[in-house]
């Protein structure tokens, strides 16, 4: 099982670095096990690669946000394989406010400065960690 689930990311993998070359021509993956986002070169995006037939999001973004952080990149996200789809039909997922941070840096404006969370994120529950008994 191991065997497969690695051949699929790596054929994953290998069908996303066109796309991850074409914005950014030093891109490289990095090998299973290298601690880290995926992708060495890609700027300030952070990416993570997934392709596993149970979708667990919430531990994805986790994961890519700590990465991002340690990487110093502002703009973690996942690129989620989705099943009996091509690869160019993959998801792109981020947080709300890197992707509007993204799109305001690419546009050159700035954010308001009232845009600020309802509460605390703290306060508020990762849904994705509670698992049904």
């Amino acid at each position: 099982m191991v065997k497969n689930t690695n051949a699929k990311a790596n054929r994953f993998g290998r069908e996303v670095d066109p796309w991850v070359q074409a914005i950014w021509p030093r891109a490289q993956r990095k090998g299973r096990g290298i601690e880290g986002c995926d992708y060495t070169d890609t700027g300030d995006v952070a990416i993570e690669l997934k392709n596993h037939s149970n979708m667990d999001l919430s531990t994805w973004m986790r994961q890519v946000v700590l990465d991002a952080e340690m990487e110093k990149r502002p703009y973690p996200c996942v690129i989620h394989k989705r099943r009996r789809y091509a690869t160019q039909q993959a998801y792109v997922t981020f947080e709300l406010e890197s992707f509007f941070k993204m799109i305001a840096e690419l546009k050159g404006i700035d954010l308001p400065d009232d845009l600020v969370p309802v509460s605390d994120p703290s306060d508020v529950p990762d849904w994705g960690d509670q698992r049904e008994s």
